[in-house]
């Protein structure tokens, strides 16, 4: 059988996911279009052939739990609806509470050409869940014919084991869908809070390195952004109860500061979350790698060792100051020594450096150009890879910050 490339369809029916007991949505359209609340009681033979799989939840790098509902239609059935033009699928949530959460797709119409083969069809719905018990819901349905399947399944979303941000769940919703564009997940209203008790004032500075080792290149750069902003999201989230917490986000090859935030107290993150990072991309795609440029770049570490010390703070025993550092693995070629960084002793400062590599960087265990900066500032250093070694990191980091004694 010839098989055709584009045999293996695939979408996010989640983009038009709504909430049925809070606001109505284009997936709450879908809902009352078709007849879901009459499949969901008849306990019908399945019309169509299909499998349905759920995916057990898993820690995603922002710290919150992860869910798929998988659908899949083989060939097969597909030969038998050739002449359809709309294939729907439906996803519906339920908490314990009773609150129901849905996605439905009314844009993603599947065009099956008479004379074509394929494989199988395939529906990822993903949606973020926070602990808990759960009824999914699922039915597909044949827009012409109204041939349809419907499944109900029982979820169980278990606590993480010894978990060192227990409460990190609360305020969150049940069941979140997410939108087709994985980068449009940063834009999700909804965030981990973290808030820490201090012993007394507290001043926290956030500095994200976004530079990737591999410089000059947009592709790699575009992958290091996808890789720290969720981890941003998450540090955004600390507040120090009595304190403030400043954003500085550093562009080393440029020597630019590409944002900057001195309280996120006052931070609209309905305006402008998403776009911490995007100003970022935006200026590195469309900036000319100039000879002004090209000259700098053998200085990134000057640049990045002044920010640090800077952003370090000045010794004040009344108040506790806090650096975290986020960044990649930074291994740059051709780097000119940075001056011996000195700080004045402060027993209130503390300086945390995390190192958000994956995977396929070898070697996780050598240190990169920015620690040894780091490192005479007290920097405790932490390398993680995936989330749950962040989560770890994380709750360790503010254990610390709450341990800071401030004098009196």
């Amino acid at each position: 059988m010839n098989m055709l490339t584009k045999a293996r369809i695939s979408f996010l029916a989640a983009i038009l996911a709504g909430q049925l007991y809070g606001q109505a949505g284009s997936g709450d359209a879908q809902f009352r279009r078709f007849p879901f609340e009459t499949w969901a009681t008849e306990n019908a033979k399945p019309q169509i052939a299909w499998e349905v799989d759920v995916a057990a939840p898993y820690l995603f790098l922002n710290q919150r739990l992860m869910t798929r509902v998988n659908v899949a239609v083989d060939n097969r059935e597909l030969v038998k609806h050739r002449d359809l033009s709309r294939m729907f699928v439906f996803v519906r949530m339920e908490d314990s509470a009773g609150h129901r959460y849905q996605a439905g797709n009314d844009t993603a119409a599947v065009q099956i050409q008479g004379n074509d083969s394929y494989r199988e069809l395939h529906y990822a719905v993903s949606a973020f869940v926070v602990p808990g018990d759960y009824t999914i819901s699922v039915a597909i349905c044949d827009g012409e014919t109204m041939a349809h399947s419907f499944l109900r399944q029982r979820l169980h979303v278990a606590e993480l084991s010894h978990d060192p941000l227990a409460d990190a769940w609360h305020g969150l919703p049940a069941v979140e869908f997410l939108p087709e564009d994985v980068r449009a997940v940063a834009m999700m209203p909804s965030r981990v809070r973290l808030p820490i008790r201090t012993q007394g004032p507290a001043r926290l500075e956030l500095l994200v390195n976004t530079t990737p080792s591999e410089l000059n290149s947009v592709n790699r750069f575009r992958l290091n952004i996808e890789r720290i902003e969720p981890a941003l999201k998450v540090l955004m989230g600390i507040e120090p109860i009595g304190g403030s917490v400043g954003l500085t986000v550093a562009d080393l090859s440029r020597h630019l500061l590409t944002f900057e935030w001195p309280d996120l107290k006052d931070f609209d993150w309905v305006q402008h979350d998403g776009g911490v990072l995007h100003s970022a991309v935006n200026r590195f795609s469309t900036g000319s790698v100039d000879a002004k440029a090209l000259s700098v770049q053998s200085q990134m570490l000057r640049f990045f060792a002044d920010e640090a010390t800077h952003l370090a703070g000045t010794p004040d025993p009344a108040v506790a100051h806090v650096l975290i550092v986020l960044s990649g693995p930074a291994f740059f070629k051709a780097q000119e020594p940075p001056p011996f960084q000195s700080l004045p002793r402060d027993p209130a400062r503390r300086v945390f450096y995390i190192r958000l590599g994956n995977d396929s960087q070898v070697p996780n265990a050598l240190a990169d150009n920015l620690e040894p900066l780091l490192k005479p500032m007290g920097a405790r250093v932490f390398r993680v890879v995936t989330p749950e070694e962040f989560r770890r990191a994380l709750g360790t980091i503010l254990d610390e910050i709450a341990k800071i004694q401030i004098a009196r």
